[in-house]
């Protein structure tokens, strides 16, 4: 039995970690994304491969075998969905892994998501770019002008 999640992704654990932009205690974790070749690893920001795998031991590749693998070095790979270690926040944070010679060396981050603007009847503004939004139930809104997290 595979992990549970929709799909096939890998986990990408960041280090240094990235501080929650809920409760600033804790640390964002698990973010998940897709590329070429995903197959429910999980990769540590330095290390070349993979430093374990998300299935059931009986079909899980050994140490040895997950020293084969790589990231992908001709692709964009772009991970989400940190979930915070203290307050148990879920974030729909985005990342950019960053490779040097094949290893993850650093994360291009959008940053802490922005305050919002609060108007009338529900309504919140991108203080970038004025762009408004139905507040809903939602507490993280996507600006697509700015290509930044609200809250």
């Amino acid at each position: 039995m595979i992990s549970s999640g929709m799909g096939l992704f890998d986990e990408f654990i960041p280090d240094p970690s990235i501080a929650c932009p809920k409760c600033a205690e804790g640390a964002l974790e698990g973010f998940q994304g897709k590329h070429s070749g995903h197959a429910l690893f999980v990769w540590r920001q330095g290390i070349a491969h993979p430093i374990r795998q998300m299935v059931d031991e009986e079909i899980r590749w050994s140490d040895e075998q997950l020293e084969k693998f790589r990231l992908p070095a001709d692709e964009p790979i772009a991970a989400g969905f940190g979930t915070c270690d203290s307050c148990g926040y879920q974030s729909s944070y985005w990342v950019d892994i960053v490779l040097s010679d094949g290893i993850w060396t650093g994360v291009s981050a959008d940053g802490p998501p922005l305050p919002a603007i609060h108007l009338n009847h529900g309504w919140i503004q991108c203080p970038g770019c004025t762009a408004a939004y139905f507040l809903g139930i939602r507490g993280l809104y996507f600006c697509e002008p700015c290509k930044r997290l609200l809250r």
